[in-house]
């Protein structure tokens, strides 16, 4: 028998499973052969021709943040964008199909050239796809939104491996009798970071309190049976005595003849004087914070650490012998001063990234320098651009708990109307506009509000600070102005008397807020983190040409 040919075979199969599809009510057309039905489609469709073009930012330029892809092209319909073989973005182009902007969050990505594929899609959505390859230099650590014109005076970029001892002291420009150091830690430290100033009945009575409440501490201590915590008192009489000068003289008064004058610039916590609360004391009573700031903890570990660009200030749970304030941790102050005028308004930004463990209070704040020396060093005015207390929960009477906010704020305390009366306004994304809205700022506690956590984020938050008010943001976005006065006489306001500003970061633990809900010591060592810290000068302006103080 002679044999068929093969393909006659094919043709043979294919008709009758069309018939049989057919007899079944099947549309036969759908069975076509595609390379036929291929051939048709395309006698009916014009065949479009699809281009794209990178025009934005160049190829190898750097990036950070939020970023815009800007395409041209032709006959576009949508435009993807991937990089490593995952898509990062897509979006629909122009209605002509000649332009396309795709944004592509880069804050996921390790900082470095990075390689991006962009595809540009025709109205059929079929390859092939027009391609763009190319490079960019991703750079979120180290990038910053200063505004246009503004002028850099002061960075810290945090390089090498260890803290510019030159431009940041490690403890508080204030005093406390327990923390005055003694004369062999005094004719170490560096001068640039302390002032003697001579002794005063202010001084005085700081030390007589301390003594005596020290005194009663250890008596109760000893009646309770609580020998190790009667004996820490009694050894902190010894140093603060010794380092102070003073003699006591058995009658809950001091002689103070020798005593030696104060050194202002050592005061290492705010957490109080390691007073144990009355039980059942209420919750303004308890510590503001429970550390102390070291630059070695007891464990001989630093607690300041330089690496990979930026600085890690370390918070430890080892000072547990101590009876209130059982942690160590960290804190710079910068010994350059900063005061705005109106012919040099200032911006101040940091990029920070806080730890994920409850009972943490970081913080960037501005409080009174030490200026000439001819101003006492005082409290308030204080601005706080960034606080980030982290005790995820609601039930604390003020803002600024959860994982997602972080709390700005004006003291006004003292200062009164020398200093405010503090408005707020000139708001950006108002927390709360509508039932759903979880983003924005809080106007009644002062709390920003992001919409996914930004603990264990690196974020960059910053202030505008003119003469008469203050302008906070992040990343680059301002949210809220506040009217507040600071300066000197010959600034151009008219505030409370007081010295130019320095700039703080500090790592606090603990206390009646950051450790409102309890503290995760079992997460600690945890990490507060600085990338930079930089000052810009703003162009000139005055108040006529901001927006109006209601």
């Amino acid at each position: 028998m002679e044999t068929e040919p093969v393909h006659t075979r094919r043709h043979r199969r294919r008709r009758i499973r069309t018939i049989a599809l057919a007899a079944a009510g099947a549309l036969t057309i759908l069975m076509a052969t595609p390379a036929i039905a291929s051939a048709a489609t395309a006698t009916h469709r014009p065949k479009e021709r699809v281009t794209l073009e990178l025009e934005s930012p160049e190829a190898r330029t750097k990036v950070w943040g939020s970023t815009d892809l800007v395409f041209s092209g032709e006959n576009l319909a949508s435009v993807t964008v991937s990089s490593q073989g995952r898509e990062v973005a897509r979006v629909a182009a122009s209605a002509d199909g000649r332009s396309a902007t795709v944004t592509i969050d880069t804050t996921g990505f390790r900082d470095g050239a990075r390689a991006f594929v962009a595809r540009g899609w025709g109205a059929s959505g079929r390859p092939p796809a027009a391609v763009e390859a190319f490079t960019l230099k991703i750079a979120n650590k180290g990038a910053d939104s200063a505004p246009d014109g503004a002028s850099l005076v002061f960075a810290e970029e945090f390089s090498g491996n260890e803290l510019d001892r030159d431009r940041w002291c490690t403890r508080y420009q204030y005093w406390e009798p327990t923390s005055q150091p003694s004369q062999e830690e005094l004719a170490a430290a560096d001068p640039a970071c302390y002032r003697i100033t001579p002794l005063t009945q202010v001084e005085m009575d700081k030390t007589t309190s301390v003594l005596n409440q020290y005194k009663s501490e250890a008596e109760k201590a000893a009646a309770a049976g609580e020998s190790d915590i009667a004996s820490w008192y009694e050894t902190r009489i010894g140093e603060i005595s010794a380092n102070t000068g003073v003699a006591d003289n058995g009658d809950d008064t001091y002689d103070f003849s020798n005593a030696y004058d104060p050194a202002y610039g050592f005061h290492d916590t705010l957490g109080g004087w390691d007073i144990r609360p009355a039980p059942g004391a209420p919750e303004w009573e308890l510590p503001q914070e429970e550390q102390v700031y070291r630059d070695v903890n007891s464990e001989g570990d630093p607690t300041h650490v330089v690496s990979g660009g930026h600085l890690s200030m370390l918070a430890t749970h080892t000072r547990q012998e101590a009876p209130v304030l059982q942690y160590e941790s960290a804190m710079i102050r910068s010994q350059q001063e900063f005061l705005p005028t109106w012919d040099a308004p200032l911006y101040l930004t940091a990029r920070v990234r806080a730890p994920e463990v409850l009972g943490t209070f970081p913080a960037f704040w501005l409080i009174n320098g030490f200026g000439d020396g001819t101003t006492p060093v005082g409290w308030p005015p204080e601005i706080d651009i960034y606080e980030g207390p982290y005790n995820n929960d609601g039930s604390f009477p003020t803002g600024g708990q959860f994982d997602s906010q972080f709390h700005v704020g004006l003291v006004d305390y003292l200062c009164e109307d020398a200093c405010g009366p503090i408005t707020w306004f000139d708001y950006g994304d108002v927390l709360g506009e509508t039932p759903d809205d979880t983003v924005g700022f809080d106007t009644q506690w002062h709390d920003w509000h992001a919409a996914d956590p930004i603990t264990a984020q690196w974020i960059e938050v910053g202030a505008a600070w003119y003469p008469d008010r203050v302008c906070f943001y992040v990343e680059g976005e301002r949210f809220a102005c506040a009217s507040y006065r600071w300066g000197l006489p010959g600034t151009g306001a008219d505030g409370p008397l007081a010295n130019p500003a320095a700039l703080m970061l500090n790592h606090a633990f603990g206390g009646r807020w950051g450790g409102h809900n309890g503290e995760e010591t079992d997460k600690l060592p945890a990490s507060f983190d600085i990338d930079h810290l930089r000052v810009y000068e703003l162009p000139a302006t005055t108040a006529d040409q901001l927006t109006p103080i209601p």
